[in-house]
């Protein structure tokens, strides 16, 4: 069985009056485009062979409630939460199993600033 794990992501933290076009595409294809496409060729192999597999995606909270981390962030987490509902219906019948984990943020080098920040996420 097949197994494929969406894990590209990226932000840039401009306000919403500030995001450029630039901005938009950019942070649109890393995380919304790119794992579209890569679950459409995984989903092409999984049906085609006809044993299935799964698909995970990582998406975020940031997709459920509302937090300071930019719009489009926002929008694409949100967006791919949607995407693999509506993936998980379409490829069920093909015994494709598709999901998605959205966590919290984790500490690193990119989360480091928005985790020391007093104020309400």
């Amino acid at each position: 069985m097949i197994s494929c794990i969406n894990n590209a992501g990226m932000n840039i933290r401009s306000k919403a009056l500030e995001v450029s076009d630039q901005e938009w595409n950019t942070i649109m294809d890393t995380n919304l485009k790119s794992t579209f496409m890569l679950s459409q060729e995984a989903g092409k192999v999984m049906k085609d062979q006809g044993r299935g597999g799964r698909i995970i995606s990582i998406t975020s909270i940031g997709g459920h409630v509302a937090l300071r981390t930019g719009v489009v962030y926002a929008a694409t987490k949100a967006a791919l939460i949607q995407m693999t509902k509506v993936l998980a219906l379409e490829w069920g019948q093909s015994n494709i199993n598709v999901n998605a984990i959205g966590p919290w943020y984790f500490k690193t080098p990119l989360t480091e600033k928005v985790l020391a920040d007093q104020e309400p996420m």
